[in-house]
């Protein structure tokens, strides 16, 4: 019957390694487009000061003959315009750029602020996505969720019972719990089903 059932439990780790492994690649993924859209980003920053300073340079330049005509007023206006444009000059020089070399981002299908993504990792217990550096308060609140405390209860589980020790605590209904209130029971295969232990299937029952 215990090998029955660690080969039931070792199942369900199994698929959420794989889950666990697409949720690597998604944020490998998105690393690598967040990358080329800073790229993107950035070209178009440097394309527009470019653009700027080749604009100051050519009024200042018309300002200078207009003062050497005496055209007092013009050149005036076109001063107030070199500033104007230095302004804006200063304020991309000085935006703030994040350097995606150094972050890690889930990517949405539109991203208006690449400013505002944030820095994720993927949980090896449970395989949610997590914000690195969050607060303790919302560590905490993932750490005794439900998912969490569930698949590091199943994990515990086996290798106590790879060992020949008993589950030091009621594993087989807490497990049909946690599997039925995450769907995961929905998910499985019916041969799956038809392979669990009857310390399982009879802890189904009850709570049917």
């Amino acid at each position: 019957m215990n090998k029955l059932f660690l080969r039931t439990l070792e199942g369900i780790v199994d698929d959420m390694e794989r889950k666990i492994r697409r949720q690597h690649e998604r944020l490998e993924h998105d690393e690598r487009y967040m990358k080329q859209e800073q790229a993107r980003v950035d070209n178009i920053r440097q394309e527009r000061l470019d653009n700027l300073t080749s604009e100051i340079d050519g009024l200042l330049e018309k300002m200078s003959q207009a003062g050497s005509e005496g055209n007092v007023d013009e050149a005036q206006t076109m001063m107030k315009k070199v500033e104007q444009l230095r302004q804006e000059r200063e304020v991309i020089k000085n935006s703030k750029n994040e350097d995606p070399a150094n972050k890690v981002f889930l990517v949405k299908q539109n991203v208006p602020f690449i400013n505002e993504m944030k820095h994720m990792e993927v949980c090896q217990v449970c395989g949610a996505f997590l914000v690195v550096n969050d607060t303790q308060t919302r560590v905490d609140a993932h750490l005794s969720g439900k998912q969490h405390v569930g698949y590091k209860m199943i994990r515990e589980a086996i290798r106590e019972l790879k060992v020949g020790l008993t589950p030091s605590f009621s594993l087989p209904l807490l497990t049909c719990l946690f599997l039925r209130s995450h769907d995961i029971w929905g998910r499985r295969s019916s041969t799956r089903k038809d392979s669990l232990s009857p310390q399982i299937s009879l802890s189904l029952q009850g709570k049917g």
